[in-house]
């Protein structure tokens, strides 16, 4: 496949990061690498309500049962609305809601590409639930081209 064709490709593949909120930061430079690459990134912290929600962490208080509901269904929509999902593993600190994207993407038949960066053994649900673990964003970068090269 020619290269321009793959480019093209890859400028309509839509990728939702799925990161703990802990993880942000870095979940923001992987952003930063992937549109830079040409891909559309869907980061779920991007959203108008988010620096509330960073004072609700911080102050480790407790969300209402609406903003539960409105974090978690635009979460949902936003993952129906990728074509792949790349899922950031750092480290020890992860809340449920990676992994509940990573099923959710799972049972949408979703491709999940799994950075799993931290030196341990991998789950064996994080792996069953993946397409592909990479262990660098060099990798991550190679399985996507691979991707977009396929992608419709």
């Amino acid at each position: 496949m020619e290269k321009s064709t793959v480019l093209q490709k890859r400028h309509k593949m839509r990728i939702y990061l799925a990161h703990p909120h802990a993880q942000r930061g870095y979940g923001k430079t992987i952003q930063s690498i992937l549109e830079e690459e040409g891909y559309k990134v869907i980061n779920p912290f991007n959203r108008l309500e988010q620096s509330s929600h960073d004072r609700i962490i911080k102050n480790n208080e407790q969300f209402s049962d609406e903003q539960c509901e409105k974090i978690v269904l635009s979460d949902l929509k936003n993952i129906e609305k990728a074509d792949v999902v790349v899922a950031i593993w750092l480290g020890t600190n992860h809340m449920i809601g990676t992994p509940m994207e990573i099923v959710y993407a799972y049972n949408l038949a979703l491709p999940i590409y799994s950075l799993y960066l931290w030196p341990d053994t991998v789950s064996p649900w994080i792996q069953y639930h993946s397409n592909k673990v990479l262990r660098s964003e060099n990798d991550l970068l190679f399985a996507l081209e691979a991707e977009a090269a396929w992608h419709e």
